[in-house]
């Protein structure tokens, strides 16, 4: 997502716990020779101070976390006055019909325009997720 944001032309400052994946969007941000700023750090304990950011967006990430309340108020937190969270995540374990229907119609839709990350993520990447 932070690739994104700086190929839309904003300053964009992403955290994570792995190495491997910062390493990842390190290759992508050079290789579309785009500018972000790549910090190690927790999303239950971010290192910047209250107000730093306008927006804070996180994608797939809330059901990875230990405690997502103790998150939720950090990224309050760093925010400006009248600045916003955007949470993109989903419901992973839901086998009803439509949600089925939903996810190969959207995984093929992705794979036709060349929007999918290749599969899930290598075990060395997933090692750090405590879900």
């Amino acid at each position: 997502m932070g690739l994104l944001f700086a190929e839309m032309g904003h300053q964009v400052t992403g955290v994570d716990l792995s190495e491997g994946m910062m390493a990842k969007a390190r290759e992508k941000a050079y290789v579309q020779k785009l500018s972000i700023e790549l910090r190690r750090g927790d999303a239950e304990h971010l290192p910047f101070n209250d107000g730093s950011f306008n927006v804070v967006v996180n994608r797939h990430l809330l059901w990875t976390l230990p405690h997502p309340e103790i998150a939720l108020k950090e990224w309050h937190r760093v925010l400006k006055k009248g600045g916003m969270v955007i949470i993109i995540d989903g419901v992973w374990k839901d086998k009803s019909f439509p949600i089925r229907a939903k996810r190969i119609l959207s995984d093929g839709l992705a794979r036709i325009f060349g929007l999918t990350h290749g599969g899930h993520y290598d075990k060395k990447l997933r090692e750090p997720a405590p879900l």
